[in-house]
């Protein structure tokens, strides 16, 4: 098995770790290990937790900076408009504004200037989750590697993104040559070695082409009965077996999510996106004023709750007339709080608690000093939460892509999707106990 010397030693290298055989561990040890100031790099805010609370737990008061790729590359962009040629970048729409973060980074990494900071400020590199690595991000990583050591780790097993294309990982060993493969689950060892080894052979079945086989007397089966909420029920006595753990419940599809939620009253809470469904009527409003900022302020609220609860709300405001006091003018953001106000006053209760918070504080940011709209508002709000990491409760649903890189005590894996990489991730993410409900292309319970 690779060790955290044999990393560290490394120019460049790189280590394929399947779901919870020990890489984010192996990551903190090796960082732990340092003398000098490592930069390490992931893709999501969930891995970035993850593998600073273990930095910090083996190294108090470590100066190695972690961080997700895009918000690195945001950094040094921000530091460096003209260089990057990035000056108006933020007023890109979202689908432009990551292809031209990336190409402004590599545009500041042609600079002698760049490179002397870079190698002055960091000993070496670590890149984790790299199978979602696409080709911008890619060749960001091999013009790093020009000026620093380079260690990337990942599983194949594990790309679910797309991001831009993802590169193969044929080619990425062919640039950092393999370590010894990670394959001692220890994220079941104490709680479930027998799921631990269910999981390794059929992530071995998946990538070799077939469904995976998963044994009834390690992984229950629950029926699904065809109705929802008949199996938010079912789904819900499963939950209740295990009183202060975590629950996730996985599908692949956000409007599963989303019924699922609101089948349940919001006992399952959605494990939110970065970037919410609530941010087009968020820059909606942003190019409004007035009266004309009800409709889309009122389309975002109304998406975070049950209807029962909306018609509640709406009925006991009627008598507020809180739209007759919207300012005909470019006060929409006092409008904003004033709808806030009121929604709270009457005991608004949402099944999208989070999003409710985060919308809450962006429009006070916004009418604060609203030098930016409320889309960026949301966008700097939900940022924040995401580097602070999630606070997340009991019950919870969301999408493949979202629990990613998150763990739980138990999972009930509802919809896998097509593909074997997803059918992996699905059920990769507890450490006590998993069902499936459903019938699966690649996943059969017997």
């Amino acid at each position: 098995m690779t060790t955290p010397h044999e990393v560290l030693a490394s120019a460049r290298c790189s280590v394929a770790a399947p779901a919870g055989c020990g890489k984010t561990q192996l990551i903190a040890d090796a960082v732990a290990l340092s003398e000098g100031r490592e930069l390490v790099l992931t893709h999501t805010n969930a891995g970035v937790q993850a593998i600073r609370h273990r930095v910090s737990a083996k190294k108090q008061g470590s100066t190695s900076l972690v961080c997700t790729m895009d918000s690195w590359c945001q950094s040094f962009i921000r530091s460096f408009p003209s260089l990057s040629d990035t000056h108006d970048i933020d007023e890109l729409p979202v689908k432009e504004y990551w292809p031209a973060l990336r190409a402004g980074m590599l545009r500041l990494l042609e600079f002698e200037s760049v490179q002397a900071i870079l190698k002055s400020s960091y000993t070496g590199v670590f890149v984790d989750e790299y199978q979602d690595c696409g080709e911008p991000q890619h060749q960001i990583v091999s013009r790093l590697a020009a000026l620093l050591p380079v260690r990337v780790l990942g599983d194949p097993m594990q790309a679910i993104f797309g991001f831009d294309g993802v590169v193969e990982w044929a080619i990425v060993e062919a640039m950092f040559p393999p370590l010894t493969p990670l394959d001692e689950p220890h994220r079941w060892n104490k709680t479930n070695p027998q799921l631990g080894q269910v999981v390794q052979t059929a992530r071995d079945q998946l990538q070799g082409g077939t469904a995976a086989q998963l044994p009834s007397s390690t992984v229950t089966e629950l029926i699904d009965s065809g109705n929802l909420q008949q199996n938010v029920q079912l789904i819900r006595e499963y939950a209740e077996r295990y009183p202060g753990e975590s629950v996730a419940v996985i599908y692949r599809n956000k409007i599963q999510v989303e019924l699922f939620s609101r089948a349940s009253g919001g006992a399952f809470q959605i494990i939110e996106k970065v970037e919410p469904d609530i941010m087009v009527q968020c820059r909606q409003i942003d190019s409004k004023t007035g009266k004309d900022i009800v409709t889309p302020l009122i389309g975002a609220i109304k998406t975070l709750a049950l209807k029962s609860e909306f018609e509640r709300v709406v009925e006991q405001l009627k008598g507020r007339d809180i739209v007759a006091r919207a300012v005909d003018g470019p006060d929409a953001s006092g409008y904003a709080v004033d709808v806030l106000d009121a929604l709270v006053g009457v005991g608004f209760k949402p099944f999208r608690w989070e999003l409710w918070w985060d919308l809450r504080k962006a429009i006070d940011l916004w009418s604060r000093g609203p030098t930016t709209g409320l889309g960026d508002s949301l966008r700097q709000t939900r940022a924040a939460r995401s580097r602070r990491g999630r606070v997340l409760k009991k019950w919870h649903v969301g999408l493949q892509h979202v629990i990613k890189g998150l763990e739980f005590d138990h999972t009930i894996v509802c919809d896998s999707g097509e593909s074997s990489e997803l059918a992996y991730v699905s059920i990769s993410r507890s450490s006590k106990t998993m069902a499936i409900m459903g019938e699966h292309r690649l996943l059969r319970v017997v």
